[in-house]
């Protein structure tokens, strides 16, 4: 294959190239989705670590700790603000249910399925989402949006064809079936709970605070009831040498998916829960490019042709806005349809064009 140097710098080139051809909301796309992405990476490398190197698959003692940290947005909005604004309860429970139950899913689907087949399923979130902003956020896509995903799911087929090739023998999978049936309702769990917070992010009632908490009191108060019930015994069997250094990779993962948590939102306010699902979609090149380092990977060509296909594929998307009605189910209209006798206004939130409806609240009383 090619020595590691030479792809790596070529690819990371033609990136910077793109970016300094691109607007600033693409660059912000761009940097924003990769830092979600390695954190994604990061959590991922902490739990790889608990497992090689421990023997842990403990995935509800992870979250608790996850979600535990999250959790403390609570108290921040306490004592910043003297309340925790949710203006819609019903839909962060939602929203912190389908959170972490794709989480659970996810960790036991890789356990039981081939990583060829769970990639590959995973990234049916793309679509799901697609489907799930149609109608609940009545999101309206063109033939530039298509064409983007259409090259970064090219990319993550790449990714996954010299996965495939540059293992001789992939390992057997214990019950491909079931980590199929759960990396599937992963993917769509995600998806569900991705385009929900979305719309919380951006109908305005819900405060950042608000819906972490509710997020991070739901996810802790899960993981500490199964992870008591189902998972504490295999702590005990940890030895008194590696106390510290599997303390550590507990709270590297914990707040890994806590500055990634406070970041998501944030991005997807600013753009959407399909640009969030396709940046997601290198995680896989950024934990090869961790475990050539860590866990002695190999690499071949095809890894950084694949990435290059999924960055130019999310830079296409971002060069159109997405247009959709947004607003409470009183003044939510539909998409290009506009009442004369009512104001509206055009928002822009990143590359999300929102035509949301204005009460009229300047008329004359009689």
């Amino acid at each position: 294959g090619l020595y590691l140097s030479q792809p790596l710098s070529a690819s990371f080139l033609a990136i910077f190239i793109i970016m300094a051809a691109c607007s600033p909301l693409t660059v912000y796309t761009l940097v924003a989705g990769q830092t979600i992405a390695i954190l994604i990476t990061a959590s991922g490398v902490f739990s790889t670590l608990l497992e090689q190197n421990e023997n842990l698959v403990t995935p509800f003692i992870q979250m608790f700790f996850e979600y535990s940290l999250i959790s403390t947005y609570a108290v921040y909005a306490i004592i910043r603000h003297g309340r925790i604004k949710v203006g819609n309860y019903k839909l962060a429970i939602v929203c912190a249910f389908f959170d972490t139950t794709a989480t659970f899913m996810v960790v036991y689907g890789y356990k039981f399925t081939t990583l060829t087949s769970a990639l590959i399923i995973s990234s049916n979130n793309i679509p799901s989402v697609m489907v799930l902003s149609y109608f609940i956020l009545k999101s309206r896509y063109t033939k530039v949006h298509y064409l983007g995903v259409l090259l970064a799911l090219i990319g993550l087929s790449l990714i996954i064809t010299s996965d495939f090739v540059d293992s001789k023998v992939e390992d057997e999978a214990s019950n491909p079936l079931l980590g199929d049936f759960l990396c599937l309702g992963s993917s769509i769990g995600y998806a569900i709970s991705n385009v929900v917070e979305e719309y919380l992010m951006k109908e305005g009632s819900t405060e950042l605070t608000g819906l972490l908490s509710v997020m991070g009191f739901f996810g802790a108060t899960v993981g500490l009831i199964f992870g008591a019930t189902l998972e504490l015994s295999s702590l005990e069997d940890v030895p008194r040498s590696d106390v510290g250094k599997v303390a550590g990779y507990y709270i590297g993962y914990a707040v890994s998916l806590f500055l990634l948590y406070s970041v998501a939102p944030r991005f997807m306010k600013k753009a959407s829960a399909l640009i969030f699902n396709l940046s997601n979609l290198t995680v896989n090149f950024w934990t090869l490019l961790a475990g050539i380092f860590i866990f002695n990977y190999s690499m071949n060509w095809l890894f950084f042709l694949g990435f290059a296909f999924k960055i130019v594929g999310i830079t296409v998307f971002t060069q159109r806005d997405v247009k959709y009605s947004l607003g409470t189910r009183r003044n939510s209209i539909p998409y290009n349809e506009i009442d004369p006798d009512n104001v509206a206004e055009n928002v822009t939130y990143g590359s999300t064009v929102v035509n949301r409806k204005l009460s009229s609240n300047n008329s004359t009383k009689t």
